[in-house]
This record gives structure tokens, sequence and C-alpha cells, in this order.
């Protein structure tokens, strides 16, 4: 899934974008929730969430700043496997601030500059050589990243 890059879904800066998805488990899965530059360059991104198949209790929440191949990251491992039902994961993206938060239960918060530019949102399923953890195929059935709904609030221009 994924917003259209040439307009953008977010086309201010600044909101508030949630999924709820259930993401697969298994060794070689990435499942990526994220927020990427209209323009289509990089940086800046914002990783709304990204959880390893092989790691399916750990999120982990990533920020790219504009200028920088530097990443803001943390990992949260306390809520229990993620492939297991469906679980929200959301970031709230204001000027001076990005938070983001699991099952309604804020993760991670970073202060500093967030991304001024109209963003698209992508959810992606990456199935490769993650962290030296490949695809196998013992018990490997078609995985997927289903997405339940995606809600996208726009803060108001100041």
């Amino acid at each position: 899934m994924t917003g259209n890059p040439k307009g953008g879904f977010l086309r201010q800066p600044y909101g508030f974008v949630q999924f709820t998805a259930r993401v697969p488990s298994g060794s070689g899965l990435w499942s990526t929730l994220s927020t990427l530059p209209a323009k289509v360059s990089w940086p800046p991104e914002t990783d709304i969430a990204s959880v390893l198949g092989s790691e399916p209790g750990s999120a982990r929440y990533c920020y790219h700043p504009i200028g920088t191949r530097h990443v803001v990251q943390v990992s949260s491992s306390a809520a229990g496997n993620r492939s297991k039902g469906w679980h929200t994961f959301a970031v709230n993206w204001e000027s001076g601030s990005i938070t983001w938060y699991t099952d309604g239960r804020q993760a991670y918060r970073y202060l500093g500059v967030p991304p001024d530019v109209p963003m698209y949102l992508l959810a992606d399923l990456v199935v490769e050589n993650v962290y030296g953890s490949g695809p196998t195929s013992s018990g490997l059935s078609v995985p997927s990243l289903a997405i339940k709904n995606v809600k996208v609030y726009q803060s108001p221009v100041r």
C-alpha cells in the first residue's frame, strides 16, 4: 500500500497517522509502515513501525533526519508477539517533535527538528536477507502484511 508519491497523502507537513495491521512472523520478513517525502527523495523518512519477522516481539521506531544518514531509533519489546492479532501503530508528527505509539501507548518521543515537507505513506513487506536472517522454505506459507485500516489526520496550517 502506498500513497501517491507525486501528490502525497499528507500534502502539508505535520499530522497524525495510524495503521492497524497484522504483521507476519518468519525468517527473512521485514514489515515497515513509513512516511517518505512526496518529492521522492531521501532523507527524511519516518518509520511508524518496523517489525522483523524473526523478532515479532520487537518493533523499531526510526527517524532519518534531513541532511544526515544518521537515524534516531528506539526498539520496544514489551508488547509480546506482534504477529498474533491486530496491532495499532501510530505517529504524531508536530513542529518540534515526533511521537510513536503502539496499541495506544506511547513507545518513543523524539524532540528536535522533524521533517517539514509533505510526505506520503508506505506499507511494505520485504522478503530478503534481513540483518543476517534470510527466508527459509521450511514452514513458510505465503506471508502477508495485512492492513485493517489507515487513519490520517492533518494538523491545521499555522
